[in-house]
């Protein structure tokens, strides 16, 4: 899904989180928060906080990113097969 970027000030987000914290929760939207002095922050569901772990772990090897462009390959180019989930344990 899409997010939507959405900036705010601390002390706007102090004064009433509630909404901003359930557009994040309930419409997956990110709240970049304001500091100043380089102390900006980003706020995600953490849902989206473990997909993009997931994402950096999965991609963190040469190994692990060959491996995933060819199996996007593969599927692109129908070289699939389907099985029943039954046999994964034979």
């Amino acid at each position: 899904m899409k997010t939507k970027t959405i900036e705010t000030t601390i002390g706007k987000f102090c004064k009433d989180p509630d909404p901003l914290l359930d557009l994040v929760c309930d419409q997956n939207h990110e709240v970049v928060i304001r500091r100043g002095a380089g102390k900006d922050v980003v706020l995600v569901s953490l849902k989206e906080y473990i997909s993009i772990m997931e994402t950096g772990y999965l991609m963190s090897t040469e190994a692990n990113r060959m491996h995933l462009a060819k199996s996007i390959l593969d599927v692109k180019e129908g070289r699939v097969r389907t099985i029943n989930p039954d046999e994964l344990w034979k």
